[in-house]
């Protein structure tokens, strides 16, 4: 323990020798619900933790608490657990006037230092380290971020026919409403590229007011932090322009949704690049991704109006579980033998969670072999006729509620197996309160609610 905390006082010292303008420390936590949480500690007083070997404490009803600070059942009444700061995320804020501060992200972990089962970023660690020791596989993730900007706060009650709202704009256009609110956008890009975040490509989606930014691929806890990290230079930056940012997975019935596509390589450690040829064995991976994927549902789209995205014609992934090349009406778009898009993911979900468990059903299919079934599929599948779709192996619909998807999840073994009782049990338990929650709202208040907190 003593070389441990040696090592972590040589790297903080090192940090603080780059940033000697440092006043304060943000450190970043994401609990189960999904929402960026944040203590605040002078330097001085986190020097002093880093050298003690020492970590924040939090109540352990921290794995419990939904975003209105209300609880789920199951909280622990007492005990604690502890803020672990990952000095490998370290980074300074790149926004004008606030480089006096220094941002680190945090796991979870017990009194002794050890990562607690629910860390949802020490099990996006362990699944990864399982990935390359018994199948000799990484994985790199890549993330689109879809969102769809209002003019102002106001706006976030009206309907799409407001005039208020962004609403000259179409798909990989250039409007004069998308010239007005190009400032903003390339202001995001050159932020991000700060926190070297090199944005690939950025251009409007079809929703009134939607762009979309897509972030470049990395190995999947980078991949997480980096989109957390993104979507706060987002939100600030739109903030600064007058403007409200939303995940919001359909606040326009007669619009597509907004969604947060996930792309997924898998790679042999052997060949030593994510470019080469894929060996037939990368299938497994993405079978069992189609064999869980109504389980998977339940983290990837975790809210009851996440469903509104699960129809037919909207380019969002359809209503079957299936996969075709090229195919954006399927829920897995297969891009290159040993890449798929994952359409159906939810701006609303823990990423970290969501990718875990995605994580883990590919896993599952290579421990067993999983064969890639459901496809390919040459067009939309509910154009389809029932014969045309058994003909090439689809035959289960994407699950049309939360309820549908935790009930299959419940009967999932094999993804709770791999999983582990301790990490989903409060998962499950904070989705089914919040939920709960969200359904006592009427529905303006509801649709207001959601267009603030996400």
């Amino acid at each position: 323990m003593q070389d441990v905390n040696a090592r972590r006082t040589r790297t903080w010292k090192a940090i603080l020798s780059l940033h000697r303008e440092a006043e304060f420390v943000w450190v970043y936590f994401v609990p189960t619900h999904g929402a960026v949480r944040v203590r605040m500690v002078p330097i001085p007083a986190f020097t002093r933790m880093i050298e003690k070997g020492e970590n924040i404490s939090v109540a352990s009803v921290i794995s419990h608490v939904l975003r209105n600070d209300h609880f789920a059942e199951g909280v622990p009444a007492t005990g604690a657990l502890y803020l672990a700061p990952d000095l490998s995320t370290v980074s300074i804020s790149p926004r004008l006037g606030e480089q006096h501060r220094l941002e680190v992200f945090a796991g979870l972990a017990q009194h002794d230092g050890r990562p607690d089962p629910q860390c949802s970023r020490q099990k996006l660690l362990d699944l990864c380290d399982t990935l390359h020791r018994q199948h000799g596989y990484y994985i790199l993730v890549g993330y689109e971020i879809e969102v769809i900007f209002f003019k102002s706060d106001d706006a976030i009650c009206q309907d799409s026919s407001d005039s208020s709202l962004v609403s000259n704009h179409r798909w990989s256009s250039v409007t004069s409403e998308t010239r007005e609110i190009l400032p903003m956008v390339e202001a995001i890009v050159r932020s991000l590229a700060k926190m070297q975040i090199q944005v690939q490509q950025f251009h409007t989606e079809s929703a009134p007011g939607q762009w979309e930014f897509v972030l470049p691929p990395y190995e999947p806890l980078e991949a997480v932090d980096t989109l957390i990290r993104a979507r706060d230079i987002i939100n600030l930056t739109a903030q600064d322009y007058g403007y409200r940012a939303t995940l919001h997975p359909r606040p326009f019935k007669d619009h597509p949704g907004t969604g947060a596509h996930i792309h997924l390589s898998v790679n042999s450690v052997s060949q030593g690049s994510p470019h080469q040829t894929s060996t037939p064995q990368t299938d497994f991976f993405f079978g069992g991704i189609i064999e869980h994927f109504a389980s998977l549902m339940a983290f990837c789209l975790p809210l009851d109006v996440s469903y509104e995205r699960v129809a037919p014609s909207i380019w969002s992934g359809g209503e079957y579980v299936s996969w075709g090349w090229q195919n954006r009406h399927t829920p897995m778009r297969r891009i290159a033998l040993d890449r798929f898009e994952l359409k159906l993911h939810c701006g609303t979900a823990n990423p970290y969670i969501s990718l875990a468990a995605i994580l883990a059903a590919g896993i599952d299919g290579l421990s067993r072999s999983i064969p890639l079934t459901a496809g390919p599929c040459p067009g939309e599948p509910s154009n389809l006729t029932t014969e045309e779709r058994s003909s090439i192996g689809i035959s289960n619909m994407v699950p049309r509620s939360l309820e549908a998807s935790l009930d299959h999840l419940a009967s999932d073994d094999m993804l709770l197996h791999v999983l582990g009782d301790g990490f989903v049990r409060p998962c499950v338990a904070v989705i089914k309160a919040w939920n709960a929650y969200l359904a006592s709202m009427d529905t303006r208040n509801r649709r207001r609610w959601l267009l603030q907190e996400y």
